[in-house]
């Protein structure tokens, strides 16, 4: 309960800080709605008096006209608050999609993984999906509500007037009301999970259907009638699910019919009465015909639309939960970032994964020296990349710390943080910029300095051959007129970006993973080269670039198992021993297979 109303405001407040003017259109919306009706009824009535009262034809048409001028300004101020409020709506929804992205992009990294943080995301967008959903859902649902409310408590206290029966039939119909909601609700609570697989059933099949790939099996094997029949089979079972439903909805219809034909009965024998005994006019029978109607319907409206109401509360509360994450990491300045870096520290680092039963990095301690080439070699999922991430500031220790010249990184600014580090992962997404944009990064443009990262990196021979050179975009699949870089290409883009942020960490957390070995090392001899007056760090489960660094640490099951040179290692004959030697005899053997190859299309030609 303390969450539904945070939610309404935090909706407010959202709502305030947008546009306070919403608030008067809003409630002014809601009066004119409950005034209309009685406006026209009120039309109704009048004219009918002046007729009974044989009124001169001039004053009639008057009062006619009068009236309806107040109809026409009525229903057009409607129409301009309708169109201003959908117009605010949209405006609205926009505006807080985009600080949901905005929201994503600046939340600290543990808050996005694991499944309950990709369920709090998906649920947020939902929320705002189109005008029916929630953050505008609700704005609707909470104005039908308050109309069909006031409307009704109108209605009722004019019927009251010629019978205290209607309070009575009042209370009769909204409890009978409540009570086949309740059993609505409860019925498709229950059949929630059933309509989730009947639809995604139906939706794996029109999907399957519509597929081009499923095309030639459909018309070789004859799966037409075998397709209808699962098609006949989940639409059975969609009718068996929605039957009961049905029902329901048939018993309230046929209920506030019944209670209409009740209200309708006493409205007409109670003004028959009193018109016999000259206590009514007889053209106000015409109200209280009407109002029995009007009553019963916004009974009807009040009741549903407070369900949907609370419905829409409900799934509001998970954009309120997403905007209210407390962040992780410190966001103020208590440490100033060290300008050189002398050590890198960890001492006693232990992390887990969210909804994970053991730590992937368990007890682990590690010094690390100035402008020290350290790899971190193992095999995969022994905690190589959840290291990286605890070092750059992505993941948060839950025991332990990490220290940078003896201080712990906690006490730094996070986003001060990351200027310490150039990381280059293994998963390269590429926006689709130009080449030159997706080297700055946002950073300022030194023309000095980016010439210089263009050769370091060996990017500018590259360049040279594009169609449009360093403006040429790089990603075919947005923009038509990109290119698609190769693998050894992509490496030399991503070194560039790395350099020209010059940062005093490098770190190269599996970049080569879908390089053949020879690439594989020359990227890494690269990347050595270029980083003599800095701290590097070469991650990977190959081991193509252990030999170019100063020491190597083989993690497993996220601890150090051993530690040192390719040469003191490789003495050793343990862990690493063995994955070097099973790497190189696979090198060999593939090696073997293609000069084999070589030799029989030398002596015997292509048939």
């Amino acid at each position: 309960m303390e969450d539904r109303i945070n939610t309404l405001k935090f909706l407010v407040n959202r709502l305030w800080q947008f546009d306070k003017r919403f608030f008067f259109y809003y409630f002014l919306d809601i009066v004119l709605k409950i005034f209309t009706p009685l406006y026209q009824l009120f039309v109704s009535v009048h004219l009918i008096s002046l007729l009974m009262k044989e009124t001169s034809l001039l004053l009639f048409s008057k009062q006619v006209f009068i009236l309806i001028v107040g109809l026409i300004f009525l229903e057009s101020l409607k129409t301009v608050l309708m169109t201003t409020l959908e117009k605010h709506n949209d405006i609205f929804r926009i505006n807080v999609i985009n600080d949901v992205l905005i929201q994503r992009i600046n939340l600290d990294y543990p808050l996005l993984i694991g499944s309950d943080a990709a369920s709090l995301y998906d649920n947020a967008s939902n929320a705002l999906g189109n005008k029916e959903e929630a953050l505008i859902g609700i704005l609707s649902n909470f104005a039908e509500v308050m109309i069909a409310l006031l409307s009704v408590l109108i209605y009722a206290n004019v019927l009251s007037q010629l019978s205290v029966i209607f309070i009575l039939l009042l209370i009769l119909m909204v409890g009978g009301l409540l009570v086949i909601k309740h059993f609505q609700n409860k019925l498709l609570q229950k059949n929630r999970p059933l309509h989730a697989i009947n639809s995604t059933k139906f939706n794996y099949l029109n999907y399957t259907m519509g597929d081009q790939r499923v095309a030639k099996d459909v018309r070789l094997y004859s799966m037409s009638t075998w397709f209808k029949d699962i098609f006949d089979q989940l639409w059975l079972e969609y009718e068996t699910i929605v039957r009961p439903e049905n029902q329901w909805k048939r018993i309230e219809g046929f209920f506030v019919v019944l209670m209409l034909v009740i209200m309708m009965g006493v409205a007409y024998q109670q003004s028959v009465v009193e018109i016999r005994a000259n206590q009514m006019e007889p053209q106000n029978f015409l109200i209280y015909a009407t109002m029995v109607t009007m009553m019963a319907s916004n009974i009807t409206t009040f009741i549903n639309t407070s369900a949907n109401f609370f419905l829409q509360n409900e799934k509001l509360i998970s954009l309120y939960r997403y905007f209210n994450q407390k962040p992780v990491f410190n966001h103020q300045n208590k440490e100033a970032i060290p300008q050189k870096i002398e050590t890198i520290e960890f001492r006693n680092v232990t992390y887990t994964y969210p909804n994970a039963d053991k730590p992937t990095i368990n007890q682990f301690n590690l010094r690390i020296k100035k402008n020290e080439k350290l790899a971190i070699v193992g095999e995969n999922g022994a905690g190589k990349t959840t290291l990286i991430k605890l070092l750059l500031g992505l993941l948060k220790p839950d025991q332990g710390e990490i220290l940078i010249n003896g201080i712990n990184t906690r006490e730094f600014k996070i986003e001060d943080y990351y200027r310490l580090f150039a990381p280059v992962f293994q998963d390269n997404y590429l926006f689709t910029f130009t080449v030159k944009d997706t080297i700055l990064q946002g950073y300022a443009f030194d023309l000095k300095r980016y010439k210089h990262v263009l050769d370091q990196s060996g990017l500018k021979k590259v360049i040279d051959q594009l169609p449009q050179g360093d403006q040429t975009s790089i990603v075919r699949e947005v923009d038509n007129q990109g290119v698609h870089l190769s693998g050894g290409q992509l490496q030399k883009l991503k070194l560039a970006q790395a350099l020209y942020k010059n940062a005093p960490v490098l770190v190269l957390d599996e970049p080569t993973a879908a390089l053949d070995p020879i690439s594989e090392s020359e990227v890494y001899q690269n990347y050595l080269k270029f980083s003599k007056d800095k701290i590097a760090l070469f991650i990977s489960h190959r081991l193509a670039s252990t030999q170019f660094c100063d020491r190597i640490i083989y993690l497993g099951k996220g601890q150090v198992v051993e530690e040192g040179s390719h040469v003191d290692l490789m003495k050793k004959e343990g862990a690493y021993y063995q994955m070097f030697a099973t790497q190189a005899y696979y090198y060999r053997e593939h090696l073997d297979e293609e000069r084999k190859s070589e030799e029989m299309i030398e002596q015997g030609g292509l048939i």
